[in-house]
C-alpha cells in the first residue's frame, strides 16, 4: 500500500514534468497528420474498429497508426488485438515493463487522441509520455495533457468523429 501511493506519487512528478515540457505548433501549415495514436480505457471502450474506420476517413496508412489499450487487469493468457497495458507495467522510474508498449513510447506521433473519460494515473502517463505533434482528448475538461478537449462523452462516438474532422479541418491538420 505504502510503496503503491510511493509509485504514484513518483509517476504523478513525472507526468507533471513531462507536462512542462511539451509544446504544440498550430501554425504549421505542412503539418498534416499522417501518423496517430488512439489511447483507450479497452474497460469501457471495446468498439476499436470504429477507430480503424476513421483512420480511412483521415488518410492515415495502416502502418502509421496505433491503438493502446488500458486495462485494469490484463490477462496473460488472453490475445488482444492491440498492446494493452495496467498500472503494473508502468515502473515507478517512468519506464514500461513491455516491449511493445515501450517502442509505441518511443514513435512521434502527428496526433494522439485520448479517447478516455475518466482521468485514471495509467492513462494520463501514456498521454503525456507519448511524443506527438498535437493531442486531442475527450469529456474532461483538463486542458493541460490535451491541446483540444471535445465535449462529447465516451459512448457519443459519432459526435466525437463529426467533431474532430470538423476541427482538424479548421487546424488544417487534413
Amino acid at each position: 500500500m505504502v510503496l503503491n501511493k510511493f509509485k504514484e506519487k513518483s509517476i504523478f512528478k513525472i507526468i507533471k514534468k513531462r507536462l512542462g515540457e511539451l509544446a504544440v505548433n498550430v501554425d504549421d501549415k505542412d503539418n498534416k497528420i499522417s501518423s496517430m495514436l488512439i489511447i483507450i480505457d479497452f474497460n469501457k471502450t471495446k468498439n476499436f474498429e470504429v477507430f480503424e474506420k476513421l483512420m480511412k476517413k483521415l488518410s492515415v496508412r495502416t502502418e502509421s497508426y496505433r491503438i493502446v489499450g488500458f486495462l485494469n487487469k490484463v490477462e496473460k493468457d488472453e490475445q488482444y488485438p492491440f498492446p494493452v497495458y495496467n498500472e503494473k507495467t508502468i515502473k515507478r522510474n517512468g519506464t514500461v515493463k513491455s516491449p511493445e508498449l515501450d517502442d509505441v513510447m518511443k514513435r512521434k506521433y502527428d496526433l494522439v487522441i485520448s479517447y478516455y473519460e475518466a482521468p485514471k494515473l495509467p492513462l494520463l502517463f501514456m498521454t503525456s509520455m507519448v511524443d506527438a505533434g498535437f493531442r486531442i482528448g475527450i469529456g474532461n475538461k483538463n486542458t493541460s495533457y490535451n491541446n483540444l478537449v471535445i465535449d462529447s462523452g465516451i459512448e457519443d462516438y459519432s459526435s466525437f468523429e463529426k467533431e474532430l474532422i470538423k476541427y482538424l479541418s479548421i487546424l488544417n491538420k487534413i
